[in-house]
């Protein structure tokens, strides 16, 4: 019986497995591709080549540039994307054999699953201007606790007036009230 249990969790897992592949989330480009390139590609193909013709892959606006009738990125025909052909070719594979940079069979999969799903560049984080929120001040509890309120028709109190503040902070500081 728990023969039974065991194989038929297998033959599960074997069958869903590539539903649930496809379900995969998207690529990260700042977590799994950006590493890849700046360790493996930037050396010729960054911002410091000094090679006029190479095609440059740190910026999306270069990579995503008409090369003649091909692009290193393609975005409406990924699987014709040079990046892809190039990391896979057996011959003249990319990063050339004389760099001893190459890349690892998850590497080239990394690559490949970004540059088929359109080959999106992120921004770093640090340069990305933050949104507000929507949301009144306060924080989660003060949300949740203003919900509860509004469903029975009331509000928060109102703020007390400044001497009462300052006498809380008064007594909170000192332990004792103001004169």
């Amino acid at each position: 019986m728990a023969m039974r249990t065991i194989v038929a969790g297998f033959v599960t897992f074997g069958v869903l497995h590539p539903c649930l592949s496809a379900f995969a989330a998207e690529v990260d480009f700042a977590r799994e591709v950006l590493p890849v390139l700046s360790n493996k590609c930037f050396v010729c193909h960054g911002p410091d080549t000094r090679k006029k013709d190479l095609v440059r892959l740190d910026s999306e606006e270069a990579a995503k540039r008409d090369l003649g009738g091909y692009y290193a990125v393609d975005e409406k025909n990924p699987e014709q994307s040079e990046l892809i052909l190039r990391i896979f070719d057996e011959d003249e594979p990319m990063p050339p054999k004389k760099f001893d940079k190459t890349l690892t069979p998850q590497e080239k999969e990394i690559l490949k699953k970004w540059a088929l799903s359109g080959g999106r560049y992120a921004e770093h984080w640090a340069f990305v201007r933050p949104e507000r929120s929507n949301k009144a001040r306060g924080n989660a509890v003060d949300h949740f606790v203003g919900d509860g309120l509004r469903r029975e028709g009331k509000d928060f109190a109102s703020e007390a007036p400044r001497e009462n503040l300052a006498r809380r902070v008064a007594l909170t500081l000192t332990g004792l009230p103001r004169s």
